[in-house]
Formats: C-alpha cells, sequence, structure tokens
C-alpha cells in the first residue's frame, strides 16, 4: 500500500522562486468545455497533441500550398533542446492569444502573436531533480508545472505568481 500524495498550502519550496513580470497576461479561465473542444479550434492549443483526440495538428486552414512560401519568421526562443508542448490559450475578443512556453525548470507567459513577454517564472527544486520540467497544462485561471523534483507547481496564469505546490508522490513512493 502506498502512501497518498497531498497538497497543502504550506508543502512549499523555500522561497527561491524568481518571477519577473512586464504585464499581466490577458483572457478569461480555460474551461472544461474549451478543452474538449480544443481539437477543432484552430485559436488554440490547450494540451499536449492538440486535445483529447491527439489530432498533433491545428484544423487552421490559413496556410495553404499556394501562400507558404510567403511565411516569415515573427519571433523565436531558445528552448534548450527541449521538446515539449508550448500551450496557447485564446483570450477571446480583440486581447491576443497567450502561449505558455515550458523552460528548463519554469513557464514563460507570452503575446502568442508578438512574442512579447507577460511573466516568466522560474521554480527552485528543493531536492534537485534536474533542470527540465515535464511540461505545463492550463485549468481554470492556472497553469500548472510538472517540475523535475516530482511537484506539481500551480502558477496563476494571469500574473505568473506561485500558489501551492504539491508532492507527485508521498516520500516512502519516492524511496521505492
Amino acid at each position: 500500500k502506498y502512501d497518498k500524495p497531498h497538497r497543502s498550502e504550506d508543502d512549499t519550496v523555500p522561497p527561491r522562486d524568481n518571477l519577473s513580470v512586464t504585464a499581466q497576461a490577458p483572457g478569461s479561465d480555460v474551461t472544461d468545455v474549451q478543452i474538449r473542444a480544443d481539437d477543432a479550434n484552430p485559436e488554440s492549443w490547450l494540451g499536449y497533441n492538440k486535445g483529447p483526440r491527439q489530432l498533433g495538428y491545428s484544423p487552421a486552414d490559413r496556410i495553404t500550398p499556394e501562400n507558404v512560401d510567403e511565411l516569415e519568421l515573427a519571433y523565436s526562443f531558445q528552448i534548450r533542446g527541449q521538446q515539449l508542448n508550448p500551450i496557447v490559450v485564446p483570450s477571446g475578443g480583440d486581447d491576443p492569444p497567450v502561449m505558455y512556453l515550458p523552460r528548463g525548470q519554469g513557464v514563460r507567459a507570452v503575446n502568442a502573436r508578438t512574442g512579447e513577454e507577460y511573466w516568466r517564472f522560474d521554480y527552485s527544486p528543493e531536492s534537485g531533480g534536474g533542470s527540465r520540467n515535464r511540461g505545463v497544462a492550463v485549468w481554470d485561471d492556472k497553469v500548472y508545472l510538472g517540475a523535475a523534483d516530482l511537484r506539481i507547481v500551480a502558477i496563476d496564469r494571469y500574473t505568473g505568481e506561485k500558489r501551492w505546490t504539491s508532492r507527485f508522490v508521498s516520500e516512502r513512493q519516492r524511496e521505492e
């Protein structure tokens, strides 16, 4: 029998995390309706491989064989060899979509149209765990970071502030 992982408000790592905020990210909370409809929405990429059906591609139809040669690089980011999916959350109205990019032991929120950074959160693991994270997910008003030290870090998706952390596994499970 395994001990259950747990979450508590005081189950946090020492305050060595680093947050850099340029602006608050726009948008509204992510709902289960949006996640279920993700694979049909050309404006979003809410989970690994694009939605519950795991399509792996966008239904967007703006790029065609006739205009593909007109594409130009708008911006780029250094991802340090990681192969993780960014998450793109549509903001609705005139606000741009927000892209959440996993990076090292953190996440960056940027304007998906321009690459302008809203905020950057760098997590400091309590017990090492390597320099890479396990990707990010979005739900409601949070971005969830799967950290290499076997913790989930909940981050406010608008401000980049850490809300809580939780262990994936108990100490007993870690030792086995």
